[in-house]
Protein backbone atom coordinates (compact mmCIF):
# COMPACT_ATOMS: atom_id res chain seq x y z
CA UNK A 1 0.00 0.00 0.00
CA UNK A 2 2.96 2.33 0.49
CA UNK A 3 4.21 1.64 -2.89
CA UNK A 4 0.88 2.26 -4.27
CA UNK A 5 0.00 5.83 -2.02
CA UNK A 6 4.22 6.93 -3.45
CA UNK A 7 2.93 5.80 -6.99
CA UNK A 8 0.42 8.17 -6.81
CA UNK A 9 2.35 11.03 -4.89
CA UNK A 10 6.04 10.55 -4.77
CA UNK A 11 6.74 13.33 -1.96
CA UNK A 12 4.56 11.53 0.89
CA UNK A 13 7.67 11.64 3.09
CA UNK A 14 5.97 9.87 6.03
CA UNK A 15 4.73 7.01 3.44
CA UNK A 16 8.65 6.57 2.88
CA UNK A 17 9.48 6.58 6.51
CA UNK A 18 6.54 4.13 7.02
CA UNK A 19 7.71 2.20 4.19
CA UNK A 20 10.91 2.08 5.03
CA UNK A 21 10.16 1.01 8.53
CA UNK A 22 8.12 -1.77 7.31
CA UNK A 23 11.29 -2.88 5.66
CA UNK A 24 13.07 -2.67 8.42
CA UNK A 25 10.56 -5.43 10.69
CA UNK A 26 10.80 -7.52 7.74
CA UNK A 27 14.81 -7.64 7.80
CA UNK A 28 14.98 -6.14 4.19
CA UNK A 29 17.87 -3.98 4.32
CA UNK A 30 17.99 -2.42 1.15
CA UNK A 31 14.53 -1.58 1.06
CA UNK A 32 15.18 -0.01 4.08
CA UNK A 33 17.98 1.95 3.27
CA UNK A 34 16.52 2.94 0.07
CA UNK A 35 13.10 4.29 1.65
CA UNK A 36 15.28 6.21 4.11
CA UNK A 37 17.30 7.62 1.96
CA UNK A 38 13.95 9.22 0.28
CA UNK A 39 13.19 10.43 3.69
CA UNK A 40 16.00 12.24 4.07
CA UNK A 41 16.21 13.65 0.49
CA UNK A 42 12.56 14.95 0.34
CA UNK A 43 11.92 15.62 4.45
CA UNK A 44 12.18 18.47 6.76
CA UNK A 45 15.66 18.28 8.61
CA UNK A 46 13.89 19.26 11.47
CA UNK A 47 11.21 16.95 11.39
CA UNK A 48 11.65 13.82 14.41
CA UNK A 49 11.59 10.91 11.48
CA UNK A 50 13.44 12.81 9.29
CA UNK A 51 16.26 13.01 12.17
CA UNK A 52 15.88 9.25 13.10
CA UNK A 53 16.34 7.96 9.31
CA UNK A 54 19.64 10.41 9.02
CA UNK A 55 20.87 8.75 12.11
CA UNK A 56 19.78 5.11 10.89
CA UNK A 57 21.43 5.78 7.59
CA UNK A 58 24.65 6.78 9.72
CA UNK A 59 24.85 3.98 11.89
CA UNK A 60 24.36 1.25 8.86
CA UNK A 61 26.75 3.10 6.28
CA UNK A 62 29.30 2.86 9.45
CA UNK A 63 28.33 -0.75 9.75
CA UNK A 64 28.74 -1.95 6.42
CA UNK A 65 31.40 0.05 6.15
CA UNK A 66 33.28 -1.43 8.94
CA UNK A 67 31.99 -4.94 7.82
CA UNK A 68 32.68 -5.08 3.67
CA UNK A 69 34.60 -1.74 3.47
CA UNK A 70 31.80 -0.53 1.28
CA UNK A 71 29.69 2.63 0.25
CA UNK A 72 25.75 2.40 0.95
CA UNK A 73 25.59 3.12 -2.91
CA UNK A 74 28.00 0.13 -3.59
CA UNK A 75 26.02 -2.32 -0.80
CA UNK A 76 22.99 -1.21 -2.78
CA UNK A 77 24.61 -1.90 -6.09
CA UNK A 78 26.19 -5.54 -4.85
CA UNK A 79 22.61 -6.33 -3.22
CA UNK A 80 21.24 -5.34 -6.95
CA UNK A 81 23.59 -7.42 -9.01
CA UNK A 82 23.40 -10.71 -6.03
CA UNK A 83 19.18 -11.18 -6.75
CA UNK A 84 19.85 -10.39 -10.31
CA UNK A 85 22.51 -13.53 -10.47
CA UNK A 86 20.14 -15.25 -8.01
CA UNK A 87 17.35 -15.14 -10.16
CA UNK A 88 19.64 -16.25 -12.87
CA UNK A 89 20.53 -19.28 -10.47
CA UNK A 90 17.07 -20.09 -10.17
CA UNK A 91 16.28 -20.25 -13.80
CA UNK A 92 18.70 -22.35 -14.23
CA UNK A 93 20.92 -20.26 -16.07
CA UNK A 94 24.49 -21.82 -14.69
CA UNK A 95 26.86 -19.54 -16.52
CA UNK A 96 25.06 -16.29 -16.81
CA UNK A 97 24.93 -16.47 -12.67
CA UNK A 98 28.56 -17.46 -12.60
CA UNK A 99 29.12 -14.25 -14.08
CA UNK A 100 26.30 -11.84 -12.07
CA UNK A 101 28.35 -13.40 -9.13
CA UNK A 102 31.59 -12.91 -10.25
CA UNK A 103 30.63 -9.32 -10.76
CA UNK A 104 29.32 -9.31 -7.02
CA UNK A 105 32.85 -10.36 -6.00
CA UNK A 106 34.42 -7.85 -7.60
CA UNK A 107 32.20 -5.27 -5.42
CA UNK A 108 32.37 -7.56 -2.04
CA UNK A 109 34.49 -9.84 -1.70
CA UNK A 110 33.51 -10.67 1.59
CA UNK A 111 30.24 -12.11 1.15
CA UNK A 112 29.67 -15.37 1.86
CA UNK A 113 26.26 -15.93 0.01
CA UNK A 114 27.96 -15.66 -3.27
CA UNK A 115 30.49 -17.82 -2.15
CA UNK A 116 27.73 -20.39 -1.85
CA UNK A 117 25.64 -19.46 -4.51
CA UNK A 118 29.20 -19.79 -6.94
CA UNK A 119 29.27 -23.24 -4.95
CA UNK A 120 26.18 -24.51 -6.08
CA UNK A 121 26.09 -23.11 -10.07
CA UNK A 122 29.42 -25.38 -10.50
CA UNK A 123 27.42 -28.28 -8.61
CA UNK A 124 24.69 -28.04 -10.74
CA UNK A 125 27.05 -27.98 -13.87
CA UNK A 126 28.86 -31.17 -12.45
CA UNK A 127 31.72 -29.15 -11.66
CA UNK A 128 32.72 -30.85 -8.04
CA UNK A 129 36.14 -29.24 -7.28
CA UNK A 130 34.96 -25.95 -8.02
CA UNK A 131 32.14 -25.85 -6.01
CA UNK A 132 33.57 -27.62 -3.10
CA UNK A 133 36.39 -24.27 -3.37
CA UNK A 134 33.49 -21.44 -3.53
CA UNK A 135 32.09 -23.43 -0.21
CA UNK A 136 34.86 -23.43 1.56
CA UNK A 137 35.60 -19.87 0.85
CA UNK A 138 32.16 -19.08 1.74
CA UNK A 139 32.72 -21.05 4.90
CA UNK A 140 36.43 -19.04 5.65
CA UNK A 141 34.31 -16.01 5.91
CA UNK A 142 31.52 -17.25 7.87
CA UNK A 143 32.90 -20.53 9.42
CA UNK A 144 28.31 -21.31 11.13
CA UNK A 145 27.07 -20.76 7.40
CA UNK A 146 24.85 -23.35 7.25
CA UNK A 147 23.76 -23.20 3.38
CA UNK A 148 27.38 -23.72 2.93
CA UNK A 149 27.82 -26.40 5.23
CA UNK A 150 24.99 -28.59 4.31
CA UNK A 151 25.60 -28.12 0.45
CA UNK A 152 28.87 -28.55 0.89
CA UNK A 153 28.20 -32.24 2.72
CA UNK A 154 25.63 -32.81 -0.30
CA UNK A 155 27.94 -32.37 -2.97
CA UNK A 156 31.18 -33.76 -1.29
CA UNK A 157 28.94 -37.25 -2.07
CA UNK A 158 28.86 -36.37 -5.90
CA UNK A 159 31.35 -37.81 -8.14
CA UNK A 160 33.37 -35.50 -10.22
CA UNK A 161 31.36 -34.70 -13.40
CA UNK A 162 27.81 -35.65 -11.47
CA UNK A 163 25.75 -33.19 -11.60
CA UNK A 164 23.41 -31.30 -8.40
CA UNK A 165 19.87 -32.34 -9.12
CA UNK A 166 18.48 -29.23 -10.56
CA UNK A 167 15.70 -29.63 -7.55
CA UNK A 168 18.30 -29.35 -5.16
CA UNK A 169 17.85 -25.63 -5.07
CA UNK A 170 15.59 -23.67 -2.77
CA UNK A 171 15.36 -20.30 -1.92
CA UNK A 172 16.58 -19.63 1.66
CA UNK A 173 17.20 -16.21 3.46
CA UNK A 174 19.90 -17.88 6.62
CA UNK A 175 21.18 -14.36 8.37
CA UNK A 176 17.24 -12.96 8.14
CA UNK A 177 16.29 -16.55 9.86
CA UNK A 178 19.09 -16.17 12.08
CA UNK A 179 18.27 -12.78 12.98
CA UNK A 180 14.50 -13.63 13.53
CA UNK A 181 15.64 -16.57 15.42
CA UNK A 182 17.75 -14.42 17.89
CA UNK A 183 15.09 -11.76 18.58
CA UNK A 184 12.84 -14.18 19.21
CA UNK A 185 15.51 -15.50 21.80
CA UNK A 186 15.72 -12.30 23.72
CA UNK A 187 11.88 -12.30 23.56
CA UNK A 188 11.39 -15.55 25.39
Amino acid sequence: YFDKCLEIFPYFTEAWFNRGTSYQHLLDMAGTIKSFQKVVQLGDPKEDFVQSSKEFLEEISASVAKESGLSLDKYLESNDMFNNAFALLQNREYEKAIIGFNKVLRLNNKHPQTYGNLGLCHAFLGQKEKALAYFDQALEIDPAYGPALSNRSFVELLEEGEKLPADHLKSVEYYKEVAQYMDKGTRG
